[in-house]
């Protein structure tokens, strides 16, 4: 069974071309990075990782880990494996599919293929750490996969420590989902790749690493010819997305350095308004840096009459988060089928950034680094249904000064802003007046400035940018891992009184402490 053939059976869908392109590639035990745009349905790296380990193919692995930093794409993610799963599990014996899903079960475990997720804010699932013999596929954060590697596993007991660093490190194939944001692990990964080999017996189990951003590192799998000419995603890539700039002055006696941002909130609110009142807009979304913005813009739009307002971030319960997710994914997911009666609001921070299945018509975004930037647009018209759509970029304008530096972004939101500015296309169009008594209807020219934010003409644009590192959120790297760390992280029970602190192997030094400590 190829996989074009595999894939049709499960989805009733043919894959595009680069995902058959780099299915034969990991057959051959070649697994790239891929670097492929936004909307271009990089999940299915979870069906070649499977296809793959049933056709037993050089690199695959019992144990694949599709990881992500944000929660709300790691639920998405396990739903895609959960319904994998399941077609394998109920494939009807002697099928093409029967015996593919027989394949999977000759490896030692009880069924075809298992699924697991592991991430913080829901009870512990161990059952993927019952036996090193069955295929499962564990859909986690960076956190949850890098303590298990390094001997630190959350949520475990000490005792299970080493079980959890085996498992993940030995016949385990790791996706790493928007690298660019996990810098610090993906090194971190790199360095356990190298220390596999130095054991006096090492064991020749696979231990495989891909990378998934829109800036890879290496030979990384780009769109093809194919790709650029296929129907789907020639719509998607080709929407239009006119983008607006808009400058807003911040109040007196507050200053972005200072967490003083209610003139922002302001605007955000404002632009949603306006795409909503004067585009037609239905389903607007609108990101924020930071939670605390995001809430102050949803308690300003939840007030709006006639309109609905909904918040998601990264710190919402994950009963709310799915509670919402329920009442809304017609509206606002990918495919949805309902449109609303009445315009929705929805107000989020970096969380549905990454992989996020929502499908806007409108998006109003604060200012953010290019590459923050890319994966947002990425939810506005995301099956290129709707072109053109409108949106808006929005900046307090201490935000965008030469000498600021945020938090989260760095120099990047001024160098971005700086490269959007210099990047508008001028354009005039024909707005119909209304009719004056008997007279026949007029129409008059408007002048519009917009960036193009469309997936295509963008990076077009960037490719032409030499210094586009510039343009890029800060890499957090990792301290270099040193085989006396890894001694000391190994001593699982009792743990050494001086121990290496693992989080540090994950989000580097600058992450800083948490938030909130709770002391029990």
């Amino acid at each position: 069974m190829t996989f074009a053939e595999f894939f049709h059976t499960v989805w009733q869908r043919d894959p595009f071309p680069w995902q058959e392109e780099y299915a034969a590639e990991a057959l051959k035990g070649n697994w790239r990075p891929v670097g492929m745009p936004t909307a271009a349905g990089k999940t299915a790296l979870i069906d070649i990782a499977v296809y793959a380990l049933a056709r037993r193919a050089p690199g695959s692995a019992r144990r694949i880990f599709f990881v992500v930093d944000r929660r709300v794409i790691v639920d998405e993610a396990a739903e895609h494996a959960a319904d994998l799963a399941e077609c394998l599990n109920g494939a009807p014996p002697g099928s093409r599919l029967g015996e593919f899903a027989q394949s999977l079960k000759d490896l030692g475990g009880s069924r075809p293929l298992n699924t697991a997720v592991l991430r913080g804010g829901m009870p512990r699932d161990n059952a993927w750490a019952d036996s090193p013999l069955q295929p499962v596929v564990i859909c986690s954060t960076v956190d949850q996969v890098g303590s298990s590697l390094l001997f630190r596993a959350y949520g475990s007991s000490e005792y299970a420590r080493s079980i959890r660093a085996g498992l993940a490190a030995h016949d385990s194939l790791i996706v790493l989902d928007e690298a660019h944001t996990s810098k610090a692990f993906a090194e971190t990964l790199a360095a356990v790749k190298r220390y596999r080999g130095w054991a006096d017996e090492p064991l020749a189990l696979p231990f495989t690493v891909v990378e998934m951003s829109a800036t890879p590192r290496g030979d990384a799998c780009q769109e093809t010819a194919g790709d650029l000419e296929n129907a789907v995603l020639k719509r998607r890539w080709g929407a239009s997305k006119r983008t607006r700039l808009v400058a807003i002055d911040r109040h007196k006696d507050e200053e972005a350095a200072k967490g003083g941002f209610t003139g922002l909130v302001e605007g955000l609110a404002r632009e949603a308004r306006s795409l909503c009142s004067e585009r037609g807009g239905k389903v607007i979304g609108v990101i924020a840096n930071r939670v605390r913005t995001a809430r102050r813009v949803h308690e300003a739009l939840v007030l709006e009459e006639g309109c609905d307002a909904i918040l998601l971030t990264g710190r919402s319960r994950p009963y709310d988060r799915e509670r919402i997710w329920t009442k809304w994914k017609p509206v606002i997911g990918l495919g949805g089928e309902l449109r609303p009666e009445k315009p929705v609001f929805v107000v989020a921070t970096q969380c549905i950034e990454v992989g996020a299945n929502l499908d806007f018509d409108g998006l109003v975004t604060e200012i953010a680094s290019m590459d923050a930037l890319e994966q947002r647009f990425g939810r506005l018209d995301r099956d290129g249904q709707r072109a053109p759509t409108y949106a808006a970029i929005v900046a307090q304008k201490d935000q965008v000064a030469r000498k600021y530096e945020d938090v989260l972004y760095g120099t990047a939101m001024a160098a971005t802003w700086g490269w959007l500015s210099a990047h508008m296309t001028k354009q005039a169009r024909e707005e119909a007046l209304p009719p004056d008594g008997k007279k026949k209807p007029k129409a008059r020219k408007v002048k519009e400035e917009f960036v193009e934010m469309g997936v295509l003409p963008l990076r077009a644009a960037l490719a032409n940018t030499e210094d586009r590192a510039s343009l890029r959120m800060p890499e957090r790297r990792a301290p270099v891992l040193m085989p006396a760390h890894v001694d000391l992280l190994s001593q699982t029970w009792p743990e050494p009184a001086i121990s290496p602190d693992a989080s540090v192997y994950l989000h580097g030094p600058e992450a800083g402490p948490p938030d909130v400590q709770v002391v029990w």
